[in-house]
């Protein structure tokens, strides 16, 4: 059979496509390879709008206090990992930098009160194996400091964001948020410190904690090995805490806080495809944060609860880079 010079002409072209037609996403680093990844969350709110009811009647304005809230937030983990060669499903990880700043100031009708608030954590240089199990990790410390770290979280690779299967250019697929709670806050507890009058406010004793919400993810194209992806959607992190009553003059007792924070988000992934590993995470958007505190049901005293909600923005960046540990 012979071919047209037009179907000539279309071989290189269909090539083409069927050569990108379909693209795995996913994390399939090689063993006895290491990359480094380093998240940076910054996070900043201004404003406020309190709402009070008590008895199951909302309280007027005019009677309630002006608040106005003004924080900025960063926070900084950089780690190091290493796929061993002859275990599979296990890795060496060092924690080669944590930094956590928090500083504001809230105004409520007098003078402001400002913080600053540097903490630290003794992680930095830490290193552990871990080993992944049917329930979970195994984590075996390295070195003995004197402490032990609870909550730490092995999975740091985002591959949460994968939609799982061979996708082709222009394809999209949607990701539960419910495995993406490091956006907010990444590594899991890091053993952080803080000074006393910090410690209520920026580490809350945790009662409940979740996240949820969805991703929509876009394969825009693919070059050198790296394959670029928009992101788009809203993730909801709520978190349910003891309250505090002692400023409020009117009522006493227990209380819960329960706080709703909303991030409406966009940005970039890019995924290294030849190294099996995310290569860059850009993220951000506005965020919305609502406490409510409500007063707990004892038998005694008036019903009440308050809603403080404020705006701001909220900004992610992750960046992997392969190769071996840095020297130190």
């Amino acid at each position: 059979m012979q071919l047209s010079h037009r179907s000539l002409a279309l071989i290189p072209f269909l090539s083409t496509l069927a050569a990108a037609a379909d693209l795995e996403l996913a994390h399939r680093p090689e063993p006895g390879s290491g990359w480094s990844t380093t998240f940076v969350i910054q996070s900043s709110l201004d404003g406020g709008e309190l709402e009070v009811r008590m008895n199951g009647e909302e309280i007027p304005s005019a009677y309630l206090p002006e608040l106005h809230l003004s924080a900025e937030e960063e926070r900084v983990l950089s780690v190091h990992d290493t796929l061993s060669e002859e275990q599979p499903g296990t890795w060496l990880r060092r924690y080669e930098e944590a930094s956590w700043t928090n500083e504001g100031s809230m105004e409520s009708g007098g003078p402001a009160s400002d913080w600053a608030s540097d903490a630290e954590t003794e992680i930095e240089g830490c290193s552990f194996r871990i080993r992944s199990e049917e329930d979970g990790y195994d984590w075996e410390a390295q070195e003995d400091r004197g402490r032990a770290f609870d909550g730490l979280q092995a999975d740091l690779s985002l591959s949460a964001l994968l939609p799982g299967k061979s996708v082709a250019l222009g394809e999209s697929w949607s990701v539960d948020g419910a495995e993406l709670g490091l956006l907010f806050e990444p590594g899991g507890d890091l053993g952080w410190s803080l000074p006393e009058e910090s410690v209520k406010y920026l580490l809350p004793e945790i009662l409940e904690r979740d996240c949820e919400g969805s991703l929509e993810l876009t394969l825009l194209e693919e070059e050198d090995s790296l394959a670029r992806c928009s992101v788009r959607g809203e993730l909801v992190r709520t978190t349910v805490s003891p309250g505090d009553l002692s400023e409020v003059p009117i009522v006493d007792g227990e209380a819960t806080d329960t706080t709703i924070e909303t991030w409406e988000l966009e940005g970039e992934l890019v995924w290294d495809l030849a190294a099996g590993i995310l290569s860059r995470l850009e993220l951000g958007g506005e965020l919305t944060s609502s406490t409510r505190t409500l007063r707990d049901d004892d038998g005694e005293g008036p019903e009440y609860e308050h809603t403080f909600s404020v705006r701001g923005t909220h900004r992610v960046e992750v960046h992997v880079t392969p190769g071996p540990a840095p020297q130190r």
